[in-house]
This record gives structure tokens, C-alpha cells and sequence, in this order.
């Protein structure tokens, strides 16, 4: 008897290579992961998912950097700061116009800016006499100048813009 069943069928047949030569009995794998086709296929699959979170994740960073961006510029600058000086909080000078202030605050802390440097004995916090004459020469006394604004008169109240008053000696230059 050559086989099982009807006694002419081999257990199992040799399968033929290219050239019509028997070769060896191969079984057909269980799923498609383990033959190369369906490695590459898995690979691929992974790679896909993975893509897909970067991109969720590079979306995401984007929106972070520019969500920066946006609190860094309305954070204190020389325009803004001198606007909320003059403009919010309406402090006046005898003889300047609004737009002659603003001009003179924004040359005046835009030139500090260009200049690196320390606060020395600069104090923008420290209550001076109005008669006192001070400049702003580098750019740590301009962020110092600009937080002190802000620190008084966050919101241009009339409360909060009385300490910006030349009078009430904080923050100078005003």
C-alpha cells in the first residue's frame, strides 16, 4: 500500500520545483506575517501608524509654536508699553502732544534696545523725583522699564495709572 485512504494516494505529494524535478513537501504557512511578502506588508502597516502619529504629533507642536509666538508678541514691547502709558493710562506732558510722547517713549526704548548691557543703578521700581532726569540706555533697563509698567498698571485703571503718574516717581522715564 503506497498511501492512506484509497491505497494509490501518498501521504503527501512532492511538489515540483521550476524544472519538473520533485522536490520536497512544503506546507502552506499559517498566516500571511510569516512569509516575506506579509512581513514587509506588517512593516508597512507599523510604519503607516507611526506616520500618522507624527503627523498628529508635528500638528500638534506647530500649534504649540504658534500659540508662543502669539503670548510672546502681546507680551510687553516698546510700542505697547508706551502705548498703555500715554494711551490707556492718558498720561500727559505739558507742551507734547499724545503722538509726540508716544514717539520720543518708542525712540527712546527702541534705541535702549539696541544696546547690551546691565541695570547699574537703574531702578524703575525705586520712587524718584520728577525733576529727575533719566534715560534709558540698554536693553536691560528697557525690560525693566516695561515690566514696570506693566507691574502698576496691568489693566490701565485709574487706580493702577496713578502710580504711572511723573508725580508718583515709579517708573521712570514717564
Amino acid at each position: 500500500m503506497d498511501g492512506v485512504g484509497d491505497g494509490n494516494q501518498p501521504l503527501c505529494e512532492p511538489e515540483l520545483d521550476g524544472t519538473g524535478q520533485a522536490g520536497r513537501a512544503r506546507s502552506r504557512p499559517s498566516s500571511s506575517a510569516a512569509t516575506p511578502h506579509g512581513v514587509v506588508a506588517h512593516g508597512v502597516a507599523v510604519l503607516q501608524e507611526v506616520g500618522a502619529i507624527m503627523s498628529r504629533s508635528l500638528v500638534a507642536l506647530v500649534a504649540l509654536g504658534v500659540s508662543l509666538v502669539g503670548l510672546v508678541a502681546c507680551g510687553p514691547n516698546c510700542q505697547n508699553t508706551c502705548d498703555q502709558v500715554y494711551n490707556a493710562c492718558s498720561i500727559d506732558k505739558p507742551g507734547q502732544t499724545k503722538s509726540e510722547l508716544l514717539g520720543s517713549c518708542n525712540d527712546e526704548c527702541n534705541s535702549a534696545l539696541q544696546n547690551s548691557g546691565d541695570l547699574g543703578e537703574y531702578d524703575p521700581f525705586a520712587r524718584r523725583s520728577s525733576s529727575q532726569s533719566i534715560t534709558l540706555e540698554n536693553e536691560a533697563q528697557a525690560a525693566a522699564w516695561m515690566d514696570c509698567v506693566w507691574f502698576y498698571a496691568p489693566d490701565a485703571t485709574p487706580e493702577q495709572c496713578a502710580d504711572l503718574d511723573p508725580s508718583a516717581g515709579f517708573c521712570a522715564p514717564i
